[in-house]
């Protein structure tokens, strides 16, 4: 349910992109690593790649999104998967209590 990452209400409950709404629904994440690249682009030293990823896709960016060019703050690779797996970990309990108390 990635098309949820871009619903205001959704996003503002989750870890590292709550406010971020907006720029989350316009990229679109479709998975992990996507949203992982959405993690690194929020981040000073990568905000720069924001307009090509909104025109050419995470495919355009994919080269340049994990190498450190400054002393800019920017997410590692592998902290930015971390970081996205939690955050599908949180969205999948928000719409697992939002089904469970719809139900009752």
């Amino acid at each position: 349910m990635w098309e949820l990452l871009g619903e205001k209400d959704i996003c503002d409950q989750l870890f590292h992109i709550n406010g971020y709404h907006t720029l989350v629904g316009e990229l679109g994440p479709g998975s992990i690593p996507e949203l992982a690249m959405v993690l690194a682009l929020i981040r000073p030293g990568k905000k720069h790649l924001i307009p090509i990823c909104k025109e050419q896709g995470f495919e355009a960016i994919k080269n340049d999104i994990w190498v450190k060019v400054d002393e800019s703050y920017f997410f590692k690779h592998s902290h930015a998967i971390s970081y996205a797996c939690v955050i599908v970990v949180q969205m999948n309990l928000i719409v697992e209590n939002l089904f469970s108390s719809s139900s009752n």
